[in-house]
């Protein structure tokens, strides 16, 4: 394996774990490395972008780093981005954003994060694609 997907695997590993598991701090410096955390995580069933993944995990400080990195650089669509493609998924392809993910969950701090960020949680529904 070159050099450079080493780097790029080592990323998807250190973002993914300081998203699902790690402390705020931990994810912080993943974003400071240059983590991608705003695309989807490649090898993830689902294509799940970092903050469906917080959201999936009921972290709600790293939900509310990625909330906020995404409305700082003006991506504010990536709270209500469904997390796959028909393509991708033929037989279900219903797409889960993270507000429908906190929707779902039930957190309420988690609720609260994508309600203050604007996130519309009366319209969390599964995404169809055709």
């Amino acid at each position: 394996m070159s050099s450079r997907m080493n780097f790029q695997m080592r990323q998807i590993v250190d973002l993914f774990c300081a998203t699902s598991d790690g402390s705020p701090d931990d994810l912080r410096r993943c974003i400071d490395r240059g983590c991608p955390w705003d695309e989807p995580i490649p090898g993830m069933p689902s294509r799940s972008t970092p903050i469906n993944i917080a959201a999936q995990y009921q972290r709600p400080e790293n939900l509310a780093i990625l909330v906020t990195k995404a409305l700082q650089e003006g991506r504010p669509e990536l709270l209500e981005a469904p997390d796959l493609s028909r393509r991708e998924r033929p037989l279900n392809p219903e797409g889960r954003s993270p507000a429908y993910i906190a929707v779902q969950k039930g957190n309420p701090v988690c609720l609260g994060v994508m309600a203050k960020a604007g996130a519309n949680l009366h319209r969390a529904v599964p995404h169809t694609w055709e």
